[in-house]
Order: structure tokens, then sequence, then C-alpha cells
């Protein structure tokens, strides 16, 4: 009877504080029965929750390695792992977790399980500022999905190297990849995946300055989106777009479309792109010398960034408080916030 009562799906945050209560009836259960309640409880717990994911996740290791469930149950149980440090900040052990179910998925030659946690290490990687090591990852997913000829996944995987070698300044390669990726996207009408290219593909013109390409791209996506109607997409599109048109100066249309993105990142509880977006709207009001708004922001961004415990987004907000304080003179704040950074 437990077993069936956790088995109910739910969606949510409610959702999340029935599973919260529903964990504590494990206690009652205990061998494969709580393996099965336990691993149904980390699944539907969305990523968005990555500490509690990953504690379910700490506690299935022992389960599944004491009932003998499986190699690849554990691999993949480290693949998530990987995934929930990585949202968490913590990059160094999300690295070695993914590298334990790498080596898992090598040795029982499960190639395609194996490309997902090249995938899932490539992104941590991307975020720990590893470019060379991201794209050696990338390299090897491509491999086994060029072995496998599972074509439709390679506009992803191009998209991901393009974006690689735009942060290693490799500007030529990357544009090179990111047509790549549009004709894969194209040949097998990917939508989601076509308006992610056309969003980094603005983003790689607009850190080289080229502001009307920017635009181009960051507008082809915003087309997708809406014709879509994909409110995700449609959120970071537009924030594209506003940073676009902050590097051109004109921040009243800047600050609308980020104001904008901003609320559909709230509507549907997307917590790390609010940190970003809301800390980006705070050191835009900074820039146009709103100081009390730009301090409302930035103090935003802080709390809820430290809610989440991930720790850059912590020190980049201490660190724009610490600027914003010191342009408006107060010399005391700006260093007790830089310390902090």
């Amino acid at each position: 009877m437990i077993i069936i009562i956790l088995l109910f799906i739910f969606s949510s945050n409610y959702a999340q504080q029935q599973r919260d209560s529903l964990y504590l009836s494990l206690s009652k259960i205990d061998g494969i029965e709580k393996f099965y309640a336990l691993n149904n409880l980390m699944h539907k717990t969305d990523y968005k929750f990555p500490q509690k994911k990953l504690d379910y996740c700490n506690e299935l290791v022992p389960l599944i390695k004491n009932l003998d469930i499986g190699d690849s149950t554990l691999a993949s149980t480290y693949n998530i792992m990987g995934a929930c440090y990585s949202l968490l900040g913590d990059f160094n052990s999300g690295e070695k977790i993914l590298i334990k179910g790498i080596e898992i998925f090598k040795e029982n030659k499960m190639e395609l399980q194996l490309s997902l946690s090249y995938s899932i290490i490539v992104t941590l990687m991307i975020s720990k500022g590893n470019y060379e090591k991201a794209y050696s990852y990338e390299i090897k997913e491509m491999e086994i999905i060029d072995r496998l000829k599972l074509n439709k996944y390679k506009a992803e995987i191009f998209e991901r190297m393009a974006s690689i070698n735009s942060m290693l300044k490799n500007n030529d390669k990357a544009i090179e990849y990111y047509s790549k990726a549009e004709k894969y996207g194209i040949e097998f009408k990917n939508n989601d995946i076509l308006a992610i290219i056309y969003t980094n593909w603005g983003e790689f013109y607009l850190n080289l300055k080229k502001y009307d390409e920017a635009l181009i791209y960051a507008n082809k996506a915003l087309k997708i989106d809406i014709n879509s109607n994909d409110e995700i997409g449609l959120a970071y599109s537009t924030s594209s777009i506003g940073r676009i048109l902050i590097e051109k100066g004109e921040y009243k249309e800047a600050l609308l479309k980020l104001e904008n993105s901003l609320a559909l990142f709230n509507k549907h509880e997307l917590k790390l792109e609010q940190v970003v977006l809301t800390r980006s709207i705070g050191e835009l009001y900074s820039k146009i010398n709103k100081h009390n708004l730009a301090n409302k922001y930035l103090h935003n961004a802080l709390k809820l960034a430290q809610e989440l415990k991930v720790n850059p987004e912590i020190e980049e907000s201490f660190l724009q408080l610490s600027a914003l304080y010191e342009k408006t003179e107060n010399y005391k704040l700006a260093l007790e916030n830089y310390k902090k950074y």
C-alpha cells in the first residue's frame, strides 16, 4: 500500500511538499521496496530542487550496491548526482562522481549511456570554465554518435562544440560548428534545438561586439519560440535580446526585455535563471544610476543564490554589490562585500 501511494505522480511545489511528507514513510519499509520507492521519489523530484534530488541519490547508492541492482542503475544515478552537483556549483564533486559513472559504462560497453555521461560532464566543464577539457569530452561523445549513426543528435552536439570554441576564441571553428548545428537542426526539424542554436549564435556575435549580427540570430530564436508558444524558450531569447540592447545603449528597451524575461522565469520557477537575470537587471540599474533599484535587485539576487547554495552566483552578487557601494561612495560596505566575494 505504501508503494502504491509513493508511486503517485506529483508536479509543482505542492507536489514536492507531498513527496517530502511521503519520504518519511520510507522508514517503514526496506530492501527492494525501499529502493523502488526512493528511486521513484528521486526521479519525480525536479532539477529545480538539486539538493533534494542529490539527497535521494546519496541514499540510493548504498541500496543499489547492497541489493546488487546493477551497474547500469548505479552509473545512471552517478550521472544524476553529477548534474545536481553542477547545478549547486560543486564542480569538483560533480566531476569525480561523473567519472565513476563513465568508467562503469566504458567497462560494460554501454555506448549510448556513455554518450549521455559525456554530455553531462561537458556541461559541467563549461560551467567550471575548463573549456579544453569540455571540448575533449565532446569529441568523444561525437565519436560515439557517429559510430551509432544517431545523426538526429548532432545538432545539439555541434551547438555545444560551437559554444566551447567560442569560449576558446576559436571564432572560425565556432562559426563552422554553428553552421553544422543549424544544418542538422533544420534537417530533423528540431525547432527546440534550433532556437538554442540561434540564441547562442547571437550571444557569440554579441561577444564579438557585432551587435547587428547578434540581433539577427536572437530574433530568429525569438520567432521560433513565439511560433512554438514556448514560454521558457521565449524567456531565454528575450533576455538575450535585452543583453544585446544594453550593449547598443538602448537601455529603456533592454530593461523592458529583461523584466519580461524575468517574469517568465519566475512563472516557470527557473531559480538559477532568476538569480542571473535579477543580478543583470541590478547591474543595468546601476549603469543608469538608479542606485536604489540596483541595490534592491542585487540583494534579491544574492538572497536567492544563497537559498539555492550556488556559490559562483553568491560570489558574483557580492562583487556587484561591492561595485555599487563603491560607485555610491559607501566604501565601508564596498569593502565588506568585496571581502565576502
